[in-house]
């Protein structure tokens, strides 16, 4: 019955085959073995597949042919002891690493961990000049489908172990959570900031950061900060707007760049409840109608460096005429002022130096786009937030209030300014010092930034101030920051892995709270419906024992078992429905049940829907 000219693996192996007479491969010697140099000894025929070296007699090691190297001897000549013998002719012996199953590219690694065998470990081939394989080694090939299986195809993709390794993994558990993965299990992200976790595991590192979440829960206590006592100067409400809070001292040069005296507040909308940053110009009436072209230019601009304006209201609530701009609120800012230039001198390092030139040039390349002009570009008007991140302030201001026809046609001589007010900025960043920026100043400020950055940021400083005959383009920037570029844009994509692995840890909490909340709304209620005893019957009596099951254990000795694990383990079970077993006990150990999370979720939905009926 042996029709194919496959040759059968166990009859190689094993020099005997369990199906006998009746197997569809070739009952043929393996290559390099004592029957085959006998078989190929008595052919006498110079082109069988025994002539040449005999392999068998040296004591060069043999590797056993896997399924692979076969498939490529029938395709090539057919296999067998045929025509195509030629095709297992023994030659020099090739080198081939010493394993026992095919290269780790056919058979991905899953998930779980589980090796490419299906949990059997395969070693490599006997030393000693023994050809043959382990018995884990064998019992792990004995898994690979052969040639000529109708399930067999070289191109397609294969499961970890054959489809008999698969079948019997599919059979270790509940086939709906096979096929989907275990659904309270959650898997970690495949990036470099997971794999630096876990190499310095710890508890900590199971949760937020404290750093992260100290910075948080900063802005938080910023944004819910109020006045203790009402303050005489500041209303309680200003149109739609109450809660203010002030946010800046006045200082002496307050309105040196406004012009005119300023004050900022935050303030809650009762439209929306979001809190909002007011800028009030004091002591100014707007009499200019055709100046609100430009605030409705204003709200178009979207850049993540500069803070958005919202509106823009007149207002007598302050006891005067007052034009109040409306802002987004970034919590706890810092101005570039108070950040650099509140202490000695003292210059910033390049990297830095580059993060905020980067920004910079992009918010004043999409405002220059939309044919508008910052106008306030000033340290004491560029804040800091967060991750050295920039944001523009005060926008649209000089636009309303010294407004002029012809405003819109000197709008290149207003960008213009803004590309020499960047040069400033760079400059006394990289002296630290305010003054370094002046007419008198500025020769010997430039030798030292020549002396100690690279040549790209000097270079880029004498661009923006020394003025030339046509006007320039922020675009003309770009040259000169090169593949800097890459580098910011590579570390706000780390700071969004680190940012996006934070919330991973926590994304589950709201969901185990709400699984929580119900369980306790049905177990915790006196009465319904004034049956005192409506907790106490029917599936209510089962939510209930599942409650002391995964908050009031004990240890032998009495003491409260309070493992968190333990929690979140039965609640995210709960959620899914898991067929998994639990055994509740009654508190007078009287009843004792086995019920799966299943049926206690289906219970827990039947109770709190009971709950939410009308």
């Amino acid at each position: 019955m042996q029709s194919s000219k496959t040759p059968c693996r166990y009859f190689q192996k094993r020099g005997e085959c369990f199906y006998g007479d009746s197997c569809a491969f070739a009952h043929v010697p393996a290559p390099g073995s004592a029957a085959a140099a006998a078989a190929g000894g008595s052919s006498g025929s110079s082109g069988s597949a025994a002539a040449g070296p005999q392999l068998g007699a040296t004591s060069v090691p043999v590797s056993v042919p896997t399924v692979y190297e076969y498939v490529n001897m029938a395709t090539a000549g057919g296999g067998g002891s045929g025509g195509g013998a030629s095709a297992l002719k023994p030659t020099i012996p090739e080198f081939k690493p010493a394993s026992a199953y095919a290269p780790p590219e056919f058979y991905p690694t899953t998930q779980g961990g589980m090796d490419p065998s299906g949990g059997l470990g395969v070693g490599p081939v006997g030393a000693g000049g023994g050809g043959g394989l382990s018995a884990a080694a064998a019992a792990a090939q004995s898994f690979l489908p052969s040639a000529a299986s109708p399930e067999f195809n070289p191109g397609a993709p294969m499961y970890a172990g054959g489809p008999q390794a698969h079948e019997m993994l599919y059979a270790m558990g509940d086939p709906n959570q096979m096929a989907m993965g275990n659904p309270y299990m959650f898997a970690t992200a495949a990036s470099q900031v997971a794999r630096d976790v876990l190499m310095s595991r710890s508890a900590a590192s199971l949760f937020i950061s404290n750093e992260l979440r100290q910075e948080l829960m900063s802005r938080q206590m910023a944004i819910g900060i109020t006045l203790d006592t009402p303050h005489p100067s500041i209303p309680q409400e200003v149109d739609n707007y109450h809660s203010l809070v002030p946010l800046e001292h006045q200082s002496p040069d307050a309105g040196q760049v406004l012009r005119l005296p300023s004050a900022v507040y935050k303030a809650f909308c009762v439209t929306d409840g979001l809190p909002y940053c007011l800028r009030r110009i004091m002591g100014y009436r707007l009499t200019e109608s055709k100046s609100m072209q430009f605030v409705d230019l204003w709200k178009k601009v979207n850049h993540p460096n500069v803070i958005a304006l919202k509106e823009v209201f007149t207002t007598k609530d302050f006891q005067d005429h007052s034009v109040v701009f409306v802002y987004e609120y970034h919590p706890n800012c810092e101005t570039l002022l108070n950040r650099h230039f509140s202490g000695p001198p003292t210059p910033i390092p390049e990297q830095l130096l580059w993060t905020y030139i980067i920004q910079m040039t992009s918010a004043l390349r999409t405002i220059h786009s939309l044919n508008l002009a910052c106008r306030v570009f000033e340290p004491s008007k560029i804040l800091v937030s967060g991750h050295s991140r920039i944001l523009l302030s005060s926008t649209c201001i000089i636009d309303v209030l010294q407004f002029d026809a012809g405003q819109a046609m000197n709008m290149t001589l207003y960008q213009q300014e803004d590309l020499v007010n960047l040069g400033k900025i760079i400059l006394q960043l990289a002296c630290g010092s305010l003054a370094a920026a002046t007419r008198e100043a500025a020769p010997q400020s430039m030798s030292v930034v020549k002396a100690t950055y690279s040549d790209d940021v000097f270079r880029m400083i004498r661009f923006l101030l020394t003025p030339g005959r046509n006007a320039r383009s922020v675009n003309e920037l770009m040259p000169l920051i090169g593949a800097r570029f890459y580098i910011e844009l590579d570390n706000n994509l780390k700071y969004t892995d680190f940012l996006e692995m934070e919330l991973m840890k926590e994304m589950q909490n709201g969901r185990l709270f709400r699984v929580a909340s119900k369980l306790l709304f049905v177990t915790d209620r006196p009465e319904l419906a004034m049956d005192p005893r409506w907790v106490e019957t029917g599936d209510r009596y089962l939510l209930k024992l599942l409650r002391s099951y995964i908050f009031h254990q004990v240890t032998e000795t009495g003491r409260p078992w309070m493992d968190l694990a333990h929690v979140v383990q039965c609640l995210n079970k709960l959620d899914v429905g898991s067929m998994e077993k639990c055994c509740l006990v009654s508190p007078d150990e009287k009843n004792v049940m086995v019920v799966s999370y299943k049926d206690l979720k289906r219970c827990l939905a039947t109770a709190y829907s009971e709950m939410s009926a009308p």
